[in-house]
């Protein structure tokens, strides 16, 4: 049974009495048949995640008991059906903060999604999927690893740990530099944790002025009278692009991000999360911390991976003799020293 647009649009609300009619409506037009819809909606979170993590949230997340007929239709479905859709729609990548951030909610490991599966025997297919989708993840950590300890929550231990060992192989071949893939050419992004929570209260600032104040802003200017001289609502409308503008772009900037805090440190190498003091000939001594792309807020000290200087550094061990990149031109150095260092958490 695949749902039909208008069965699903009432989801796509803040209104909650709006919403509310909407689980209603597909209840007396269903009736027993309510159940297979709503684990159809959430299967298709990839496609309609508003609808889909509307649904689910309605059964694992509110405080709708027995009595609450949609709750208990939504809490029959298979909840591995359900996790599954949502899984499709992490790994994707292609996740907006705010949506990315309620889907995540409901893989809490000791949710009631979690213990709802825990519950539930698993099928074959459902494991070969999660096992999938795990391995060749394309989205964010922030998904996957609260992902993982959901699945392994939910009893499935086993794709867990071959999910951790894969990882951990993969960060030990990147930070001891056996792969042929120079760090600065991976696909994927590392920054700190620190700044992918910078990056992500921008974005949900700015995702609420795009639905409050900024509308509110252009239905003033448009009472003011004629928009062809109207500054207020040209002031407005060239706001609300540079709004949009900015959310893509940071959407782009956390889409296949790793966190920095997950890389293991190897002893004297240089990697990311290490502070490196180098004795510059004719200069002295300097002290580069080598961090993510954004991570400069962090202190003046900071060098990104991907910079000349960086990737100059990345790999080299202490004792080494580098030829450090500058406007002046190339300086001869060496590595005096390599520690480990990470960000405090943002307060």
């Amino acid at each position: 049974m695949t749902p039909r647009w208008r069965d699903l649009v009432g989801y796509y609300t803040r209104f909650g009495d709006v919403r509310e009619r909407a689980f209603r409506e597909v209840m007396e037009r269903h009736g027993e048949a309510a159940t297979p819809f709503f684990e159809n909606v959430a299967r298709q979170a990839a496609e309609a995640p508003e609808a889909a993590i509307a649904v689910m949230e309605r059964a694992w997340k509110s405080k709708g008991g027995e009595s609450d007929p949609v709750a208990h239709a939504i809490r029959a479905m298979d909840p591995w059906e359900a996790a599954s859709g949502l899984a499709e729609f992490l790994e994707g990548g292609s996740a907006e903060p705010a949506r990315a951030k309620a889907a995540v909610a409901l893989i809490d490991a000791e949710g009631a999604l979690a213990r709802a599966a825990r519950g539930r025997a698993v099928s074959d297919d459902t494991r070969r999927l999660f096992e999938r989708l795990f391995l060749h993840w394309r989205g964010s950590d922030r998904g996957l690893l609260p992902f993982v300890e959901w699945a392994e929550a939910a009893g499935l231990e086993e794709v867990g740990a071959a999910v951790r060992e894969k990882r951990h192989l993969a960060l030990r071949k990147i930070t001891t530099f056996t792969d042929t893939t120079p760090w600065h050419e991976l696909p994927r992004t590392f920054m700190t944790r620190n700044t992918f929570d910078k990056l992500k209260r921008e974005a949900e600032a700015l995702d609420a002025a795009l639905r409050g104040e900024i509308p509110q802003a252009i239905q003033k200017a448009r009472e003011l009278g004629d928009l062809r001289e109207n500054a207020e609502y040209e002031s407005a409308k060239l706001k609300q692009r540079n709004a949009g503008a900015r959310i893509r772009q940071l959407v782009e900037k956390m889409t296949d991000v790793s966190f920095i805090e997950d890389v293991p440190f190897v002893t004297d190498t240089v990697g990311l999360g290490t502070e490196v003091e180098v004795k510059v000939e004719g200069d002295g001594m300097r002290r580069l911390w080598i961090l993510g792309e954004g991570d400069d807020h962090l202190g003046g000290e900071v060098v990104s991976y991907k910079a000349p200087l960086g990737r100059t550094l990345v790999g080299k061990k202490r004792g080494d003799r580098v030829s450090l990149p500058g406007d002046g031109g190339e300086r001869p150095a060496v590595i005096e020293a390599v520690r480990h260092r990470l960000p405090e958490p943002a307060a």
